[in-house]
């Protein structure tokens, strides 16, 4: 490689939002449309990662494959599980179709839950660097198996040896006193990445978050342009 790239700071940007796409009261505030959707995901990004998706909502107010061919068109690849769930509550990782940009395999965190996570090792201008979407169910629903997933999670991020981004919806919070029952294992990827996702996400609470070892160069969270009941998550780093 050339010592001139070698030495050149690269920055990623990378979006991510829960779609709420499995919401059955249909409790947005305005109706949503394929437009509003392709404004607040735009064109910008190096990596989009998006949770509770699936090719058509539950209400059947927008059409995930509709989503995926548009973003295709300006120049996106798409990532997906090898099968959707019978819900739409499955994960997306778009990544920008460029020189630079080469998708080098597939990475796997954990056996459970096999459609809310995807994930892969890119090469991004000469440098690797690790990229998931993932998106934890409540505790209510699965404890066991979910501490099954925090513990792939911990271990795959503790054996990671490039820069690593894990962004998605964990669905526990620590900005207010709840019923999460992982706060632990959020407290100790902490410790091994940086949370750099800022406020809350989903109401009070902050859910959703994009974990990295790289730094930061900005990070902001934002309604989600009447899309969903999340805000959006957006953190620029440079890949050094």
């Amino acid at each position: 490689m050339d010592e001139r790239m070698s030495n050149k700071h690269i920055n990623i940007d990378v979006l991510s939002l829960n779609m709420n796409f499995y919401d059955k009261n249909g409790g947005h505030k305005s109706p949503r449309t394929f437009g509003d959707v392709m404004k607040e995901l735009g064109d910008s990004h190096t990596f989009i990662a998006l949770q509770e998706f699936g090719r058509m909502s539950y209400s059947h107010d927008l059409d995930g494959e509709k989503i995926e061919q548009a973003l295709a068109k300006i120049g996106y690849g798409t990532l997906s599980p090898h099968k959707d769930g019978i819900f739409p509550v499955n994960v997306r990782l778009f990544y920008k179709r460029t020189d630079d940009i080469q998708l080098l395999n597939m990475e796997t965190i954990s056996s459970q839950y096999p459609n809310r996570h995807i994930g892969a090792r890119f090469l991004v201008a000469g440098r690797e660097v690790l990229v998931h979407s993932v998106y934890l169910p409540l505790s209510s629903k699965d404890l066991k198996g979910k501490r099954t997933y925090w513990q792939d999670i911990l271990a795959y991020t503790t054996n990671s040896n490039v820069p690593l981004i894990l962004a998605g919806d964990l669905n526990d919070s620590y900005l207010r006193k709840d019923n999460t029952q992982c706060i632990a294992d959020i407290r100790t990827l902490n410790t091994l990445l940086k949370d750099n996702s800022g406020d809350a996400t989903y109401k009070t609470k902050r859910l959703d978050h994009i974990f990295s070892d790289l730094p930061v160069i900005s990070s902001e969270t934002r309604p989600a342009n009447f899309i969903s009941d999340h805000r959006t998550s957006r953190v620029k780093y440079q890949l050094i």
